[in-house]
């Protein structure tokens, strides 16, 4: 899961899902219109699709069948689940497997696969994967904008984010961050980060 806080407004979302719904269709698209002035709001995508363990081609074609349709419902921004990109049990915890195999440096081709997304669809993108940022591991959320610039990034802080026996190179982040999208601010957390200080 991912929650996704308006810092200018009382809402805040959050995605959860389970892979088990998805037989019946490839995607759920949920859109939450966030009204912030009297004439003024954004329409923000919740996106739950299958992502495949260790398979990022068909997780990035996921996510541009969903971008695609994002767009026909004029959607400004589309967030998918925390380490969608990779697959969430891609991680095995053998770090030189997960080093080498797994985790992606945020300028890595499948990322900029995603940056092209976002500016094809002009739309803003946010998405989870397994990062290898200076060889430790992070469970890393990214949003880039409708360019596919990024404008924020945030490395989930609470330790369920790993099992126990998981060596030091896998790493938790130390703070949480606020970023700016479009004029409006927003705050990021990441599955069990709902629950830290």
């Amino acid at each position: 899961c991912a929650c996704f806080g308006a810092t200018n407004s009382n809402s805040v979302l959050c995605m959860l899902w389970c892979q088990a719904q998805f037989h019946a269709q490839p995607f759920l698209l949920y859109n939450v219109d966030i009204p912030w002035k009297e004439d003024e709001s954004m329409i923000i995508s919740l996106a739950a699709g299958l992502s495949l363990d260790n398979d990022l081609q068909a997780n990035i074609n996921s996510m541009e069948k969903i971008l695609a349709a994002a767009k026909a419902e004029s959607s400004d921004l589309v967030l998918f689940g925390e380490a969608f990109l990779q697959g969430f049990g891609a991680i095995t915890f053998d770090y030189e497997h997960d080093i080498k195999h797994v985790a992606l440096g945020v300028y890595s081709p499948e990322i900029a696969s995603v940056r092209q997304l976002a500016a094809k669809y002009e739309l803003g993108v946010g998405f989870g994967f397994f990062e290898n940022n200076h060889s430790g591991i992070f469970a890393t959320y990214l949003i880039v904008d409708a360019a596919g610039k990024t404008v924020g990034k945030y490395q989930r802080v609470s330790p369920g984010a790993w099992i126990p026996e998981a060596n030091a190179e896998y790493r938790l982040g130390k703070e949480f961050h606020v970023f700016d999208f479009a004029g409006k601010r927003f705050a990021l957390l990441v599955c069990g980060d709902f629950w830290e200080d």
